[in-house]
């Protein structure tokens, strides 16, 4: 709420006054807005504007969870990619770099292509996360990279 709104707001006193003032600016059909506007009973108007505020504050808070949530899972991805990327910057500064990588992101590629089930796209994301991370010159990674 801008800072002038808000010390409107906190300004009024009188109780019609305050549901007056609110009533247009809620988030919700004109129609409404009127016949908040148009009713008579001071306490009912106050009720009306207080389930719309409450609604809308509702909505607005899952809205910045669901934003928090997003915004959470897309850093941890950055995380991910800058880490990969500093250890494929190492890898190559200690000459231990070979076709490795694009063996690795080409099977990646053709996974991806061939559209499995989630599970399996779950269990094959995992092993060639592990077979990314075993050296090139290790037994287990030579007998994993000739299988495929």
């Amino acid at each position: 709420m801008p800072e002038q709104a808000r010390a409107a707001v906190l300004s009024i006193e009188d109780p019609e006054q305050l549901a007056d003032f609110l009533a247009p600016n809620l988030n919700v059909e004109r129609a409404q807005k009127q016949a908040i506007l148009e009713e008579l009973d001071v306490e009912k108007r106050l009720a009306t504007v207080q389930t719309s505020i409450s609604a809308q504050l509702e909505i607005a808070q899952i809205q910045q969870k669901l934003q928090q949530d997003v915004q959470s899972q897309f850093s941890e991805a950055q995380r991910r990619a800058y880490l990969r990327e500093q250890m494929k910057a190492i890898q190559r500064e200690l000459g231990e770099e070979t076709g490795a990588t694009d063996q690795i992101e080409r099977l990646r590629k053709r996974l991806q292509e061939a559209k499995p089930p989630e599970e399996v796209l779950a269990q094959a994301d995992r092993e060639l996360r592990r077979l990314d991370v075993i050296p090139p010159a290790s037994p287990e990674s030579q007998s994993c990279r000739g299988r495929n």
